[in-house]
């Protein structure tokens, strides 16, 4: 199994909040995004203020406009970019910003 693959696997066992909504996210029909002070968003800062590895893989220029204009993109779409960017994270800077945010609710 790939390091992702047991990465994602070790945040679903960690973090059984993060699965309900990451769930809910996929599997729902209401394609409506985040806004720029939900947790999600509000992690997302953190890890690329905290980790400029993250750079390494991704454009910080795009990034920054991401999360600037985070209500122009699903909700499916920044999961999509956290789950990246937490890999990174843990895998790069061997830490992980989420962990800060274990009793909060994504949504």
């Amino acid at each position: 199994m790939g390091k992702i693959k047991l990465f994602i696997k070790d945040i679903v066992i960690k973090y059984p909040k993060l699965e309900k909504e990451v769930k809910r996210v996929y599997f729902s029909k209401n394609k409506s995004s985040y806004n720029y002070n939900s947790n999600s968003v509000k992690c997302l800062k953190k890890q690329v203020k905290n980790c400029t590895q993250i750079f390494m893989y991704l454009s910080h220029q795009e990034l920054n406009n991401i999360i600037r204009n985070c209500n122009k993109y699903t909700k499916l779409e920044i999961a999509n970019l956290f789950t990246i960017t937490s890999a990174i994270e843990e895998l790069e800077c061997g830490k992980s910003t989420l962990e800060e945010y274990y009793n909060s609710d994504f949504i």
